[in-house]
């Protein structure tokens, strides 16, 4: 890119890898302009890569220039395929935003490829272990409070310490919750108040909340 414009036009790899760069800045940071911008990048990504009658990305979009066909890979080679990472990216994204779409994108993709898959599992690594972390027991964490505090670092430092490899976490403060209520819409429901608290959801049913690492702690474990 030069002075705001692309030369080239994008392929899947570049929206897979820039979609899971973005929802790992938002796990890093919390920030949901990055969850937002996944968002976007998912929404571009399915509009022009998706092959809406069999599943899986094409690996150009659908107003690129036709060489030799428009081909589909989930080949993982010395980096993932773009669909590989997809299903991983749509997984995240169901489980962040609780729209379910995003994580029925995925199992497409994987019924896509499932018979190449099952012939040679040796080549598809990351396509399993997208799968096998959607098979995994998992939940949503979401933190609220005020503000980004010493006591909100210490419940996110416990969640990501405790929780299933699956699970997601999520924080909403005074500054976020407007953006976050619209980006995941479930977060609509756990107002944010003066005392910093911790929810621990399944399939977007949440327990009652939690309010010090030690109650999330058992919380998790149990």
């Amino acid at each position: 890119v030069k002075d705001g414009e692309a030369a080239i036009e994008g392929m899947a790899d570049d929206y897979a890898f820039l979609i899971r760069g973005a929802l790992e800045l938002y796990n890093a940071t919390f920030n949901p302009d990055y969850l937002s911008e996944a968002i976007d990048l998912q929404r571009t990504f399915t509009e022009q890569f998706a092959d809406q009658n069999h599943g899986g990305f094409f690996y150009t979009a659908e107003h690129a220039e036709e060489l030799l066909g428009r081909q589909k890979e989930i080949y993982d080679g010395a980096i993932p395929s773009s669909n590989s990472v997809g299903v991983l990216n749509g997984y995240h994204l169901s489980r962040l935003t609780g729209i379910s779409d995003y994580e029925h994108q995925s199992e497409k993709i994987l019924t896509a490829f499932s018979e190449q898959i099952s012939d040679a599992p040796a080549g598809y690594t990351f396509a399993l272990y997208a799968h096998q972390l959607m098979q995994q027991p998992s939940n949503e964490i979401l933190v609220t409070a005020t503000n980004h505090n010493e006591l909100t670092t210490d419940l996110l430092n416990t969640a990501r310490r405790y929780a299933g490899i699956g699970t997601v976490i999520l924080l909403k403060t005074e500054n976020t919750a407007d953006q976050l209520e619209t980006t995941a819409p479930f977060t609509e429901s756990y107002p944010v108040k003066e005392q910093t608290a911790a929810y621990v959801c399944s399939n977007f049913s949440c327990k009652a909340p939690v309010y010090d690492s030690e109650s999330l702690i058992k919380l998790l474990q149990n």
